[in-house]
C-alpha cells in the first residue's frame, strides 16, 4: 500500500512500508538501495545525496512491469529475465498479448506459454490474451497397406500438445484463443484386390 499523499511523514512510516530497522534514519531509504525499489512509483525519491520526507509521498513498496507480446512467438517461456525493472517479492507483472498475434509450439511435448518458477512469493503475474496461445497438432496416422489378401487398418493419430502450463499462480484474462494442439487425424484401411485373366494376374493397392 502506498504511503500517504500529502500530510504528516514520519520515518516509522517509511518503515512501514519498506521495512528498516532501528534507529531508523532517512540513510536506509534511497531509491534502489536495496529497500526502496527504483520503479516509476518512487521517482521523486533520491538516489544518493540529499535526501527528505517529503520525497515519500505516494512511495510505494512495489513495481509495476508491463510486458507486451508484440510478434510471434514460440515456446515461449515467462520469466523473471524478461522482466525489465523486475525487484523479487514486490513485483506487479502483467503481460499482454497483442491481437493478431500467436505464441505457439514447436512441437506436442513442449508448451506454447509456460511460466516458469523463477518469480518470488509476493510477485504478482497477469496474462491478458487479445491473440492466439495454440498448442501443436498431433501428427495424422499412419494408413493401412493392402498385401495379399491382409487388408490391416491403418494406425492412430497421435495426441496434440498443450497451450499453456502456470508453474506458479498467476491470473489470466482471456480475450482470444487458448488451444491444445488438435490430435492427429487416423491413417485409412488398407485395400487389396486381383483379378485373372488367364495369362496374367493384376494386383492394385488402394
Amino acid at each position: 500500500m502506498a504511503l500517504q499523499s500529502s500530510g504528516p511523514i514520519s520515518l516509522a512510516n517509511l518503515a512501514g512500508e519498506f521495512g528498516g530497522s532501528q534507529p531508523y534514519s532517512l540513510g536506509q531509504f534511497y531509491r534502489g538501495g536495496g529497500r526502496v525499489p527504483d520503479a516509476s512509483q518512487n521517482s521523486a525519491v533520491a538516489a544518493s545525496g540529499a535526501i527528505s520526507l517529503g520525497q515519500f509521498y505516494n512511495a510505494v513498496n512495489r513495481v509495476a512491469i508491463n510486458i507486451t507480446i508484440a510478434s510471434n512467438q514460440t515456446n515461449y517461456v515467462l520469466n523473471t529475465a524478461k522482466a525489465a525493472g523486475y525487484v523479487a517479492g514486490v513485483s506487479d507483472v502483467v503481460v499482454t498479448i497483442n491481437s493478431g498475434i500467436y505464441v505457439s509450439a514447436s512441437s506436442t511435448g513442449v508448451y506454447a506459454l509456460d511460466v516458469d518458477t523463477s518469480w518470488a512469493a509476493g510477485d504478482t503475474l497477469q496474462i491478458v490474451n487479445n491473440g492466439f496461445i495454440i498448442g501443436m497438432g498431433g501428427a495424422g496416422g499412419r494408413g493401412g497397406r493392402g498385401f495379399n489378401s491382409d487388408t490391416p487398418a491403418g494406425s492412430a493419430g497421435s495426441a496434440g500438445g498443450p497451450a499453456l502450463r502456470a508453474q506458479r499462480a498467476a491470473a489470466v484474462q482471456n480475450n482470444g484463443t487458448i488451444g491444445g494442439g488438435g490430435g492427429g487425424g487416423g491413417g485409412g484401411r488398407g485395400n487389396y484386390w486381383s483379378s485373372y485373366d488367364g495369362k496374367e494376374t493384376s494386383y492394385r493397392k488402394d
